[in-house]
């Protein structure tokens, strides 16, 4: 990791490491004001990588410009996330820009956008996905292809099959989110991707947007998750009685589902 004996001092209080691929552009970078910067001097991001990143941040963003090299690095990226080891982001770069042609062409603007609007790893390929099957309207037949091929690439990581049930209920409330879908949905049709058999599902709704929820801090979400997670696996309910008694959920109505 080309430039961590600069950047980990930085990363600690800025609480994330930029992850780029040259040393170009990483010279740029801590030029430009991102000491938070290291380079994988043009390998993929390796799990060797992730545990040196990990003795100082929780948080990465993987810099790309939009090619297929982008995806790629979403795919390696979601097998880190998978394996819960990083909360892992791709900020993708416009046309065939790197760092160092936005930081020292006048451009800065440009790359910090860029950073701003990095997305979460699994949001970004299933965006792909979205792209690849031409589905620019929140619901219909080519939704419904993207969100079983987008399964269907979810069951094929190594790490998903490796992990628990109570793992694998944690991604079936994100993925059904993204997607879209109750999260009972979401397991159903994970679980028969990760047997081998897919099946079909028979829609896929939009998220809708008539009741927003509020918005969660990030420990109310996480409180979110863990009861919709034992309402899909009741099983592990006996590992979670006495920590969640539901006097730690703002919401009334979810509180009320903790407490039963």
């Amino acid at each position: 990791l080309f430039g961590l004996n600069l950047a980990r001092e930085r990363a600690q209080s800025a609480r994330r490491i930029l992850v780029v691929e040259g040393y170009v552009d990483c010279v740029a970078c801590h030029q430009s004001g991102y000491g938070e910067t290291v380079a994988v001097l043009g390998t993929a991001l390796t799990d060797m990588h992730v545990q040196m990143l990990r003795r100082y941040v929780e948080s990465v963003v993987l810099v790309f410009d939009g090619d297929e090299a982008g995806v790629k690095a979403a795919d390696r990226a979601l097998e880190i996330v998978l394996n819960g080891q990083l909360d892992v982001r791709l900020a993708v770069l416009p046309g065939d820009r790197d760092p160092a042609d936005l930081l020292t062409g006048g451009q800065a603007e440009v790359f910090e956008r860029a950073l701003e609007g990095a997305a979460d790893a699994l949001e970004f390929r299933w965006q792909r996905f979205l792209q690849t099957f031409e589905a620019d309207r929140e619901s219909g037949p080519a939704r419904r292809e993207a969100t079983n091929a987008f399964l269907q690439f979810l069951a094929q990581m190594p790490t998903l099959h490796a992990g628990d049930a109570l793992q694998r209920g944690m991604w079936a409330v994100r993925v059904g989110q993204l997607l879209g879908l109750e999260p009972r949905e979401a397991q159903q049709a994970l679980r028969r991707f990760l047997r081998g058999h897919p099946g079909r599902l028979a829609g896929t709704a939009a998220p809708t947007e008539s009741a927003p929820r509020p918005k969660d801090d990030p420990e109310q979400a996480a409180l979110r998750q863990i009861v919709e997670v034992l309402l899909n696996e009741p099983g592990y309910y006996d590992l979670a009685r006495d920590v969640l008694t539901g006097a730690q959920i703002g919401d009334p109505d979810l509180a009320e589902v903790a407490r039963q």
